[in-house]
């Protein structure tokens, strides 16, 4: 698995969280993915909704994956702690948005600690846009 430490947008500061961690890597017929928040103790996380797809997951909690194709084109996906998704392909950058299909549903299983947080995505390796792509 890779390993990333993701670094917080200059124009929103957190108030508590000392760093996120992401990691990424493919088992079987799998894509996993990992984040890990350390010092989560004030994050708000939405209320369980089930595996299903949302729109303007971006808008509370979520994760997300941005998978960039050829030509300017990208996928991205989202992930709640409330186990809803939502997956898109654009055409360029923030154009042309379309519902991505999935093969089948991610499983999503979030786990939150006093300050920790961590949340684990297993995405069918099908559901993915065609290689090559850049995570």
């Amino acid at each position: 698995m890779q390993t990333h430490q993701l670094i917080a947008h200059p124009a929103y500061s957190p108030e508590a969280v000392r760093s996120v961690e992401a990691r990424f890597g493919i088992s079987g017929d799998w894509l996993r993915l990992r984040w890990r928040v350390e010092g989560s103790g004030k994050v708000v996380l939405p209320p369980f909704a089930g595996s299903q797809r949302a729109d303007r997951l971006w808008e509370t909690t979520c994760f997300e994956m941005f998978l960039l194709g050829r030509g300017g084109t990208y996928s991205e996906f989202n992930f709640s702690p409330s186990e809803a998704w939502a997956a898109y392909d654009f055409s360029d950058w923030r154009k042309g948005i379309a519902e991505r299909p999935l093969e089948q549903d991610p499983v999503i299983t979030p786990r939150k600690g006093r300050n920790m947080l961590i949340v684990d995505v297993a995405l069918a390796l099908p559901s993915l846009p065609d290689l090559p792509v850049c995570l």
